[in-house]
């Protein structure tokens, strides 16, 4: 079985209960509030306002999972399009932006893989391109092959476009290793335990961004998975599309 197809079992598994853990929506509740907080550290020219005469913002969401990102970001951009390789995780997506009373024109997911050869056809039209934003919200320590992925979410983006990654800070030693006393099933599906700052900027640069910037959000957040309660350090790091 592939790594995707690793991934793609285990999230679709967790899609009816994700954030719905009281660790969960803490750590959601936390992120969001930090996301928002960081605008202006992104560039506020990136965004827009909620004045409907505002400037048109497009905003791409990569492993997008259930929306947290989306939903954080939500009232800075004008349209959303989220992806996933979890067909769960989209319905959810999908049905979250319903409930909420958010046309699919505004925001809408559907799966697809950046990675795929040949291209996804779900992905592959005009609406999936020119986009002003991207980000990869905690799934970028599930990916293998990162540099390319980046420079398959730089063609997604304008010139000048910005890309964040929210993910988790390691130190320098620590590694894969930091997940080893989590169950089988959540280890089989990360890459690696998170990253330096040297690491972000190393990918970041090999892949054609320019503009560099992380920073490290002050509170741990808590996480949970089989019993097994760990604490992370976040970070956010941007680059801009040459």
């Amino acid at each position: 079985m592939s790594f995707e197809q690793l991934n793609r079992e285990y999230f679709d598994k967790m899609a009816n209960s994700y954030n719905a853990k009281p660790w969960q929506k803490k750590m959601s509740a936390y992120l969001t509030d930090e996301l928002r907080k960081s605008v202006d550290w992104v560039g506020a020219d990136f965004f827009t306002t909620n004045d409907p005469k505002a400037k048109e913002v497009r905003f791409l969401d990569y492993a997008c999972g259930t929306g947290m990102v989306s939903r954080a970001l939500g009232p800075y951009v004008t349209t959303t399009r989220g992806i996933d390789i979890s067909e769960k995780m989209v319905e959810t997506f999908n049905s979250l932006a319903s409930k909420a009373s958010l046309p699919p024109a505004q925001i809408h997911a559907v799966v697809g893989n950046l990675l795929s050869e040949p291209p996804n056809k779900s992905i592959s039209g005009p609406e999936f391109y020119d986009f002003d934003i991207a980000a990869i919200g905690l799934g970028f320590h599930h990916m293998q092959e990162r540099v390319l992925m980046l420079k398959r979410i730089a063609d997604r983006l304008k010139t000048g476009g910005v890309l964040l990654i929210l993910d988790f800070l390691i130190g320098e030693t620590e590694g894969k290793k930091a997940f080893d006393d989590w169950p089988e099933d959540s280890r089989k599906a990360v890459a690696t335990a998170g990253f330096t700052e040297e690491q972000m900027k190393e990918v970041y640069e090999e892949a054609g961004f320019t503009d560099f910037r992380l920073k490290v959000f002050e509170e741990k957040i808590v996480m949970e998975h089989g019993g097994v309660e760990k604490s992370r350090i976040c970070f956010l790091a941007k680059g801009t599309k040459r």
